[in-house]
């Protein structure tokens, strides 16, 4: 077990409006970004009663790839095998947005800015950066037969087609898609909603590979 406890309100302003963060705010995503994305993932449906876990399958196919699969039971013998990418843009980084959001905006402000945020990802029925819009590519099904696939969006970014403060909601691809409908999560929304619900700034996540990380560098690299 490598279990971290994240500070949550420091996290939202480190990467939604600090920011002196830029010069560190890569080297932090590739420690964390992509583990906490699926932590944050498993964290939310386990919120909804659904059990999820990261499969070890990858998620590939031809000339394409993913981050990878999600497993999430809400109800007995009825799985969906989510294809995940995740997208770790802040504010002050590349594909991010310009201006930063306060960890305590006002619903209705932080309402517009999401729904302005969705409309620079989202345009046409498909993401607009390609090395996102790749989720809506099909990929080679972690197991066999007849199983449910769902692409799904991982993003960093506050984001909501209509504002609200859910963090995980779908769109519909354009007609042609392979998928009728694409999942998006956001985790700053996610971690926002902590706050608004219980004012609790702390969350235990399970990040393997962060805890080793962290470990080395305190190895390698002690204060003077």
């Amino acid at each position: 077990m490598a279990r971290i406890e994240i500070n949550i309100e420091a996290l939202l302003s480190f990467f939604d409006e600090d920011r002196t963060a830029k010069a560190h705010s890569n080297s932090i995503k590739a420690i964390a970004g992509e583990e906490l994305g699926f932590a944050l993932l498993i964290e939310h449906f386990k919120s909804i009663g659904a059990a999820a876990e990261k499969l070890k399958s990858r998620c590939t196919t031809k000339g394409n790839w993913l981050d990878g699969w999600l497993k999430v039971v809400e109800q007995p013998n009825s799985e969906t095998y989510f294809q995940v990418e995740v997208k770790c843009w802040s504010f002050h980084g590349v594909e991010g947005w310009t201006k930063p959001i306060p960890v305590r905006s006002q619903p209705d402000e932080l309402a517009n800015i999401k729904k302005k945020i969705w409309s620079s990802y989202w345009e046409d029925g498909q993401f607009i950066a390609a090395s996102l819009n790749k989720v809506l590519t099909p990929m080679k099904p972690p197991v066999a037969g007849n199983i449910n696939i769902v692409p799904l969006a991982c993003l960093w970014a506050p984001l909501h087609r209509e504002g609200k403060s859910e963090p995980l909601f779908y769109a519909s691809p354009k007609v042609g898609s392979a998928f009728s409908r694409v999942a998006v999560f956001s985790m700053s929304s996610y971690l926002r909603s902590i706050l608004d619900q219980n004012g609790n700034s702390r969350l235990i996540l399970e990040l393997p590979m962060a805890h080793e990380r962290i470990n080395r560098l305190q190895r390698l690299f002690v204060p003077a």
